[in-house]
């Protein structure tokens, strides 16, 4: 997760055994992050509940 005033992640998200090569937000759904990986799987977030530490 990003904030626009800081140069640094905010949080590190280390939910694939391989290298993620696709991420993109939903349009329809604010907060809601999807990304792919190396490891064939696709994980869907909500970026609310990273910040809070709710998974």
């Amino acid at each position: 997760t990003w904030e626009i005033t800081h140069s640094a992640p905010l949080e590190t998200i280390e939910h694939h055994t391989e290298f993620v090569y696709g991420i993109d937000h939903n349009l329809h759904n604010p907060g809601q992050i999807v990304d792919c990986g190396w490891d064939e799987m696709v994980k869907v977030y909500n970026t609310k509940s990273l910040l809070s530490g709710v998974r």
